[in-house]
């Protein structure tokens, strides 16, 4: 008895190690040391169109919660092909041009702690056409992430992204190391 007494204590003084440690990112991702600060601009309706020979990605975040939860508003990293291409905090979209080709898309919460909460998607983009994906972020517990949250990046049609866009803020994300 005591010796699993034993191994149950070592076990859970590495828990708060094992959090604290740099979180393993996927290939898609961007670098983890870089973090943003993110600027919203309210009453700003988005109007971009593609650039020429290029094709457009415009990322929504939608915040969903229940319960009491008083850190909900959290920065969400958008990357693409290995590096981050922006930022969104709370409700509210960044757009960026890609070229034509497969595009490998990640998400995750913005975090020192070395909380993880990831989603990916890949798409393959042609020239001219605008892509929209939603940025869901669902908050389920009091305080900070929980194995009931989750965060997810999917595509949506042309229909719910206007609808999406017209009720968020336009993300301006500053890197910084």
């Amino acid at each position: 008895m005591r010796k699993h007494f034993g191994t149950l204590l070592l076990a859970l003084s590495l828990i708060p190690a094992a959090k604290a440690s740099p979180k393993d990112l996927p290939d898609s991702c961007g670098d983890n040391k870089v973090q943003f600060d993110v600027k919203l601009q309210r009453d700003k309706p988005f109007t971009g169109t593609p650039e020429a020979g290029k094709a457009q990605v415009v990322f929504i975040e939608t915040l969903e919660k229940s319960g009491t939860c008083f850190h909900c508003i959290t920065t969400t990293r958008i990357g693409m092909d290995g590096a981050w291409a922006g930022a969104n905090e709370g409700n509210s979209y960044f757009a960026v041009s890609v070229s034509p080709g497969e595009h490998n898309l990640c998400t995750d919460l913005q975090s020192k702690n070395g909380a993880l909460m990831l989603g990916m998607a890949t798409f393959t983009a042609e020239a001219g056409k605008t892509y929209y994906y939603k940025v869901k972020v669902i908050f389920n517990e009091l305080d900070g992430p929980s194995p009931y949250s989750d965060l997810e990046i999917m595509p949506i049609g042309a229909d719910e992204a206007k609808y999406r866009l017209k009720t968020s803020a336009l993300s301006t994300a500053t890197p910084h190391p």
